[in-house]
């Protein structure tokens, strides 16, 4: 008598993961809820606060310059510079973060 192959499983239920995410989008606005079921971070916490680019995103008066300097051609390391003369704070000014603002 043949065996049954076993059933098929989508690419989702054949790995496996320490978590799980449920998303939902609201359908009359642009919010979105994730749940998280067993919350364990799947990676160490980042050593260096600055490799994430919400912590260096630009003031309003920085993108509004940003927007000034390069319809006027400086390139955007000219723009780094600008803007890291200017800042008072220690947050660094990456070139590709000037390069996606102009885009």
């Amino acid at each position: 008598m043949p065996t049954k192959a076993p059933p098929k499983q989508s690419p989702q239920e054949s790995l496996t993961f320490p978590f799980v995410i449920f998303a939902r989008k609201y359908a009359k606005s642009t919010t979105w809820t994730l749940k998280v079921k067993t919350p364990e971070h799947s990676h160490d916490a980042t050593e260096n606060i600055m490799a994430h680019p919400a912590f260096r995103q630009f003031s309003e008066q920085e993108t509004s310059q940003i927007a000034q300097t390069s319809e006027s051609l400086l390139l955007p390391r000219q723009i780094q510079a600008q803007l890291c003369s200017q800042r008072e704070s220690d947050r660094p000014v990456i070139v590709q973060d000037i390069y996606n603002q102009v885009k």
